[in-house]
């Protein structure tokens, strides 16, 4: 990894350069397939190496405020406060970055994230996630995220066309079916119908329905 190499020379702009590279890679590719095993690898790595370096810190921190409009930077910044619990200065670092290029889809999606976590107000993480990706694009995650947002705040029409979208793009099968983002909310409703390994369940009031799937003989799972 040039990072690496970077770091062993101390070398402050080869350290900037092949964070961005390698944060350009992995927004794109967790966008596309979110969850992929071997892209969170990469991101851990990465991880190690900046955290493990104050030299790479003080690199970024620098890189930042040199350009406040680099989005790749100010994203891995902000996801090392985040790992260190530093949310505050998480959030001032993305809002910093915002304020400089609002049109930068990742940092939208980034602090979209960031207020999720943090308990942020419904209607302000459904504003940054609607920017956080354009229609058509392949930012499925933060579709996902988007349409998933919809649903809590009640919009299920919204929400549904969203998925309706996601569910044609060109994924792997582990990609569409692996549980992403599961909703903490407990939910009733009646069985509409039954299947040898799966079921439908109409949720009381509103009326969608969930697909209940047997897994294991006495073991049931919501997807």
């Amino acid at each position: 990894m040039k990072l690496e190499s970077a770091l062993s020379v101390a070398d402050p702009v080869g350290i900037e350069q092949s964070v961005k590279e390698v944060e350009a890679a992995l927004q794109d590719g967790f966008q596309r397939s979110p969850g992929d095993s071997y892209l969170r690898g990469a991101e851990s790595r990465l991880a190690e190496l900046v955290e493990d370096s104050e030299r790479a810190v003080k690199a970024l921190e620098k890189a930042l405020q040199t350009n406040p409009r680099s989005g790749f930077i100010a994203s891995r910044l902000a996801q090392l406060y985040r790992k260190n619990s530093q949310l505050e200065k998480a959030k001032a670092i993305l809002e910093s970055a915002l304020s400089a290029n609002s049109n930068d889809r990742r940092l939208q999606y980034a602090y979209a994230k960031l207020l999720i976590e943090t308990g942020g107000a419904a209607q302000d993480i459904l504003y940054h996630l609607q920017r956080s990706f354009l229609p058509d694009d392949t930012n499925y995650e933060a579709q996902l995220l988007y349409g998933r947002q919809l649903y809590i705040m009640g919009k299920i029409l919204e929400a549904k066309a969203i998925f309706k979208g996601l569910k044609v793009v060109q994924a792997s099968a582990s990609t569409k079916f692996k549980l992403s983002f599961p909703l903490t909310e407990q939910y009733r409703g009646e069985v509409v119908r039954m299947e040898t390994t799966y079921c439908f369940i109409a949720r009381d009031g509103v009326g969608d329905w969930y697909t209940l799937i047997v897994i294991t003989l006495g073991k049931l799972g919501v997807a």
